[in-house]
């Protein structure tokens, strides 16, 4: 109802003025000011208006981006991608982190110290993989105990974040190339 009744005042202002004569407004510069002034506010609010009404149409709602912690699979792994502290981190900077079921029991995180930092808990690494937009690991790849290699549960829309070794893993760096998944490997990082 505001935005009807500003648009008929700034009509109507427009109307005064053009029927003003130039001569007339010239002459009463109070008049001529306080037109101009009107004119300004009546723009503005127009402006301001409108401007919002695009930018909500405009303007998709964000979801944030889901990151993945699966349960490593090596021998003797006792790691895990993230912690429940670390999570948090992760949190703040807009992400919504999702960690496989005993992803870290190993290192003595239980399931309810990530649900406890807001974490979702997920039943399998096929489930978490399928939600994931970017995947933690400590260890490369490898071939999974469903049957499955890890590279092979990627999507070409995914990223993966871990320790790869590229040159000494060639054939997981063409098993990953073929995914055309986004690949950081974290030991090709120089640390400073």
């Amino acid at each position: 109802m505001t935005l009807s009744a500003n648009k008929d005042t700034s009509q109507t202002k427009a109307q005064t003025k053009a029927e003003t004569p130039d001569h007339q407004l010239a002459s009463d510069p109070e008049k001529a000011q306080q037109s101009t002034s009107q004119d300004a506010q009546g723009l503005s609010s127009k402006t301001t208006t409108e401007t919002a009404q695009a930018d909500s149409s405009a303007a998709p709602q964000k979801t944030a981006k889901k990151i993945g912690i699966p349960k490593e699979i090596a021998h003797n792994e006792r790691r895990v991608a993230a912690t429940p502290d670390t999570v948090k981190k992760l949190q703040k900077l807009g992400f919504d982190v999702l960690v496989e079921t005993a992803a870290g029991a190993a290192a003595k995180f239980s399931d309810e110290a990530y649900t406890a930092a807001g974490c979702d808990i997920v039943g399998a690494a096929a489930q978490l993989l399928d939600q994931a937009d970017i995947v933690l690991k400590a260890q490369p790849p490898q071939d999974h105990p469903n049957g499955q290699h890890e590279a092979d549960m990627l999507t070409s829309d995914q990223s993966l974040i871990s320790f790869l070794w590229p040159a000494q893993n060639k054939a997981l760096v063409e098993k990953l190339s073929n995914r055309q998944a986004t690949v950081l490997a974290m030991d090709a990082i120089p640390r400073i």
